[in-house]
């Protein structure tokens, strides 16, 4: 007795890289190019408005950040749900942003922009102060401006691991100074 399948298993026959594989390629890498000469280029100092230290002033700063954090939230429940409906009832989207939400929710290179652009910062402030160098307390107290002061420490102590594991400044752990090396000013 001869048996005969219903379905034939075939392996699909489909080249490996094909001209929307080069596409996504092109364009990952047109972002990263741009995201690397953003980060490079931005200015030195950036200059803010003048902050009130007076207690009456600190209403007036949390209704900011209130008001902050709900524009976000609005503009992050929006994103959701145009890309969730776009997902759920047109497939030719859904193809496309399911793959996507995928892969952006496992880049890490989004969590590492703060310690670029607080590296960044540091080099600034070495490169304006006398003989290009800081202690460490300076910076932690500066820090402490946005920080709170457990916080600052943590990142001060990721700032100084990268930027030393990059050779961007040195750091001499008995006087505690950070310092830019002669080559880098």
């Amino acid at each position: 007795m001869v048996r005969t399948r219903l379905f034939r298993i075939e392996q699909p026959t489909r080249p490996r890289i094909t001209w929307s594989d080069v596409a996504v390629l092109i364009g990952v890498a047109v972002l990263i190019y741009a995201g690397v000469h953003l980060a490079l280029h931005a200015p030195a100092v950036v200059e803010g408005p003048t902050i009130s230290l007076s207690p009456r002033a600190l209403p007036w700063y949390a209704g900011l950040s209130i008001t902050r954090m709900a524009v976000a939230y609005a503009l992050s429940l929006l994103f959701t749900l145009v890309y969730g409906y776009l997902a759920a009832y047109h497939r030719r989207a859904e193809q496309v942003l399911m793959p996507l939400l995928d892969v952006l929710q496992s880049v890490p290179i989004l969590s590492f922009l703060p310690v670029v652009l607080l590296v960044k910062w540091l080099m600034a402030m070495l490169r304006a102060a006398d003989g290009q160098h800081l202690e460490r307390e300076v910076v932690e107290t500066a820090l402490g401006l946005e920080f709170p002061p457990e916080e600052a420490k943590r990142q001060l102590e990721t700032i100084i691991n990268w930027a030393r594991y990059a050779e961007l400044m040195a750091y001499d752990d008995s006087s505690e100074i950070i310092y830019l090396e002669p080559n880098e000013a």
